[in-house]
């Protein structure tokens, strides 16, 4: 993920090194998508202790907020969900762009 977004994010223009470290504009970028990876991992632990609160007949992700919001009813279990879902989002996001 972090190479190809780089390479995106590096312009002719401004950057004249062969190599994204080289580059003080480029490296800075893959320094930081760098720890922004990390950072998102993290928050891909705290998806499993969410899953703890949202209980094990849970609507998947990929269901609409309405329906969960039917099968909840408006409270913690709901808010806990909608954390979930963006959660599990955001790691289909990650592991596709891996793939």
């Amino acid at each position: 993920m972090s190479d190809d977004l780089v390479k995106r994010l590096r312009r002719a223009d401004t950057c004249i090194f062969p190599t994204e470290r080289e580059c003080c504009y480029c490296g800075e970028a893959a320094d930081r998508i760098l720890e922004l990876e990390a950072a998102l991992r993290h928050v891909m632990a705290g998806g499993n202790h969410v899953a703890l609160l949202i209980g094990a007949d849970h609507p998947p992700y990929t269901t609409t907020h309405d329906k969960a919001l039917t099968h909840y009813g408006a409270g913690y279990a709901y808010d806990a969900w909608c954390c979930w879902k963006a959660i599990m989002e955001a790691r289909k996001a990650l592991e596709e762009k891996a793939a």
